[in-house]
């Protein structure tokens, strides 16, 4: 597992991105081309299914939009900036990238300060940063995180429909506010959300690492996050038993269809997965 994900850390994600933008000019110059990289045969295979469609309206690299909902409580700017900063420094594009700060109105005065701290820092950063504030008490709602990400998503979609931007385009990762996202995640999640026609039905899941603070943290903490590092890693070996873990990624279309989350839970996560499947009846993986 760790060998699989130090080979897929290599790649050139955006490089086969731009790849898609003409598959069939790219099949003809790569197709007879060997290399040993991280799924280099599967990103040939994808050039030449993509290039045999005929009248293909899939959307191109260039079409594609990702929207980071990062949701916040009480959290300091030390755990916030760097988080932002992650998302700043990735390959994509910032041009096309909508980036919203989801934070609660029970945060109180001091979270309303660091909310206006980040959009004056990062304002001018990506395509737009969006500052959504989730009122507190809403009918219909638990306190936890999936009432946050699901009133920070509606008001995402009326900001797509706005910018005429189709939903069907857009891929939003929910992103944990101590969450560093790695520089080619959102390319790669890009790649794979291109080459796939079922595209709306599937999450796309990171591998989740826990070490951004790992020896700031007690001894026995460290225990815990190694072997929960481990088993994140190990897990990726067996892909048709994953379900949506901490922060992951689903296109906007499918979350609008279904409610975004679930106003009614605290771990917002595994559950998705399960909210997912049924919707889809079966259909999504």
């Amino acid at each position: 597992g760790y060998k699989v994900v130090k080979r897929a850390e290599k790649v050139d994600w955006g490089k086969r991105l731009e790849d898609l933008e003409d598959p069939h000019a790219a099949y003809e110059r790569l197709r007879e081309r060997e290399e040993k990289s991280y799924g280099w045969a599967e990103h040939v295979q994808n050039l030449r299914l993509l290039a045999t469609v005929e009248g293909r309206s899939e959307p191109k690299p260039q079409d594609v939009y990702h929207a980071v909902i990062m949701t916040a409580y009480n959290e300091g700017l030390e755990t916030l900036v760097p988080s932002v900063e992650a998302g700043r420094e990735t390959t994509f594009p910032n041009e096309r990238i909508i980036f919203v700060l989801a934070y609660e109105e029970r945060g109180g005065a001091e979270m309303e300060a660091r909310a206006q701290e980040l959009k004056r820092k990062f304002g001018r950063t990506f395509r737009d940063f969006l500052l959504v504030k989730h009122p507190d008490g809403l009918r219909g709602e638990i306190v936890g995180k999936g009432p946050n990400l699901t009133y920070a998503g509606e008001r995402l979609s009326e900001y797509v429909r706005k910018q005429r931007i189709r939903s069907e385009n857009v891929v939003v990762t929910s992103l944990d506010s101590d969450n560093r996202m790695s520089p080619k995640y959102l390319d790669y999640v890009a790649y794979e959300f291109l080459v796939r026609p079922d595209r709306q039905h599937y999450s796309y899941q990171p591998v989740s690492l826990f070490m951004n603070n790992i020896w700031d943290a007690p001894a026995p903490m460290r225990v815990v996050a190694i072997s929960n590092s481990f088993f994140n890693v190990i897990s990726t070996m067996r892909p048709h038993l994953l379900r949506n873990f901490a922060s992951h990624s689903q296109p906007l279309a499918a979350l609008e269809g279904m409610g975004y989350w679930s106003r009614r839970t605290i771990v917002e996560d595994g559950h998705q997965y399960w909210r997912s499947l049924f919707y889809f009846e079966g259909r999504y993986e």
